[in-house]
């Protein structure tokens, strides 16, 4: 997935776009000189928890604490102020050791069927809200590996993730796409092109688009 980066990065720039990439701090090696140059491009890295082993949540809050201690380095070098958990998975334990570390959390989703987490799961809501001090972003596009897992080829995905957006501009929500960089996901040459065309459709409606890091600023300064 972390090699995947420059190609996924590139199909926003080719159209102006920025994008953010929740990374995994403790548990691969990190090419830092390329997370540079994807900052340094313009876009964004944010924290995808330490290991990715679907345990985070689950921990007493000072092991959450040292686990994203463990990660604090990364987080500095790359000027992370978001947050997203592995699985989307969430807890008490971990909404209170993420407050005061980072300016959002975006690990929970507007609707989520057939996960990891439950059956059925999600926030209800299409628009940034408080969870005590911390601010959630919700996902608000399904995954490109829930629509995989439910046998959506990329051309049905596409008009998914079309047909969402459409509904939540019409009622003045954030529309948050996630996919995945691994070569049998989201970065995959089968459904790279459909991320592109989705891009360029959202470019050629002139709509707002916007880094999570910049709907946080601005929700946070209001």
């Amino acid at each position: 997935g972390q090699a995947r980066m420059p190609a996924i990065a590139q199909e926003g720039e080719r159209l102006g776009l920025k994008i953010c990439f929740y990374v995994v701090g403790d548990r691969f090696p990190l090419d830092h000189g390329l997370l540079r140059r994807i900052r340094q491009a313009g876009h964004e890295i944010g924290l995808h928890g330490a290991k990715h082993d679907m345990r985070l949540a689950y921990l007493p809050y000072q092991a959450v604490m040292k686990r994203l201690d463990a990660c604090q380095d990364m987080v500095e070098q790359h000027k992370v102020v978001g947050f997203r958990s592995p699985a989307l998975l969430t807890s008490p334990s971990l909404t209170r050791a993420l407050s005061g570390r980072f300016l959002y959390d975006s690990s929970v989703p507007d609707t989520d069927v057939d996960t990891v987490a439950a059956p059925r799961r999600g926030c209800g809501s299409v628009f940034p809200f408080w969870q005590g001090s911390l601010l959630q972003i919700p996902l608000t596009l399904p995954l490109d590996d829930r629509l995989i897992l439910r046998g959506q080829s990329p051309a049905e995905m596409l008009r998914t993730w079309m047909s969402k957006i459409t509904w939540v501009r019409k009622v003045g929500g954030a529309a948050l796409l996630t996919t995945h960089a691994e070569p049998h996901l989201g970065g995959s040459p089968e459904l790279l092109p459909a991320y592109r065309k989705m891009l360029e459709w959202i470019v050629a409606k002139q709509w707002t688009v916007a880094l999570p890091r910049e709907v946080a600023e601005t929700w946070t300064s209001t």
